[in-house]
């Protein structure tokens, strides 16, 4: 026979894990965008932030919030702030991006990374816009997948695939085949500027 049960029981305890309610922005411009459940989502997990009540998801992305974003989106681990006094040029990486601006960690940690470049070697562009064949590369090289195209430089079966700059081939074809990207119809319009809801989705 088994040994009688012996203890106590504490009924008046809380056991159930603590579920903290998501805050999802209420934007007005959004009742009828395609991308509305992405944007809500990521403002919801603090990818995006911003104190306005429209988002403009038909606005062309910014590089530098595309950045942070991405950054953000993959969990860039960046320096402490006592770390980075000691360990960081007292100068930012980028002649127009000040170290003081918000979320420079995370740019900071993506360029060290390789994510995200200058448009030259010593400026950002942080006001400048994205086409839809940089933002592939940039999504490409965050997920660390910059070389599983099955050859450098594979063609893609887009329409409008001589269109695509030779740095971004093979970014256009692994985006399309992870599903992080799409076409419109037959065409992938990689010069065209990457919209705030295209960024979001």
């Amino acid at each position: 026979a088994l040994p009688k049960a012996t203890g106590k029981v504490a009924l008046d305890k809380d056991y159930m894990s603590r579920i903290e309610r998501l805050i999802i922005p209420k934007f007005r411009d959004l009742s009828s965008s395609w991308a509305r459940g992405n944007i809500e989502k990521l403002y919801s997990l603090g990818i995006f932030e911003d104190a306005s009540n429209m988002f403009s998801p038909n606005t062309p992305m910014q590089r530098y919030d595309f950045a942070i974003a991405v950054g953000k989106a993959i969990d860039l681990r960046v320096l402490e702030e006592e770390e980075s006094k000691r360990k960081q040029p007292t100068t930012s990486i980028f002649k127009d991006v000040r170290k003081t601006t918000k979320d420079y960690n995370y740019l900071q940690s993506a360029y060290n990374k390789g994510v995200i470049f200058g448009t030259t070697p010593e400026t950002f562009n942080p006001d400048g816009n994205l086409t839809r064949q940089q933002a592939a590369a940039i999504l490409v090289r965050a997920l660390g997948m910059e070389t599983r195209a099955p050859d450098p430089g594979y063609m893609t079966t887009y329409a409008d695939d001589a269109m695509i700059d030779d740095y971004a081939r093979d970014g256009v074809y692994i985006v399309t085949e992870l599903g992080l990207m799409s076409g419109d119809g037959d065409n992938f319009k990689p010069k065209d500027k990457l919209t705030r809801a295209q960024a979001a989705a």
